[in-house]
């Protein structure tokens, strides 16, 4: 009995954790794209452009910092061994694909 409600209250903590580590990641991510609105509006925009009015500048802040921010995707490759390596650079002069 006791195992289960341990198991019960485990499950409902991890769930929780989960969502808390989600929605700081979000809050975490739109003070940042406020925060470069902020400098792309006051250092970029109006002074590029000589519009006086920042609401125009706005929209297109808000789509450069954006796709600024989150397009910075990183991956993790594992190194091949040296005869994995051997083989595809093999192949790879085989069928001319080297870049």
């Amino acid at each position: 009995m006791k195992t289960q409600i341990l198991k019960k209250s485990c499950t409902i903590f991890m769930i929780v954790a989960i969502c808390t580590m989600m929605l700081l990641a979000q809050i975490s991510l739109s003070t940042d794209v406020e925060k470069c609105v902020k400098h792309c509006i006051s250092n970029q925009c109006m002074k590029v452009s000589g519009k006086l009015d920042p609401t125009t500048c706005e929209g297109d802040c808000k789509t450069f910092c954006n796709k600024q921010l989150t397009s910075h995707e990183e991956f993790i490759v594992p190194k091949t061994s040296v005869v994995a390596g051997t083989i595809a650079s093999y192949i790879c002069k085989k069928f001319n694909t080297c870049s």
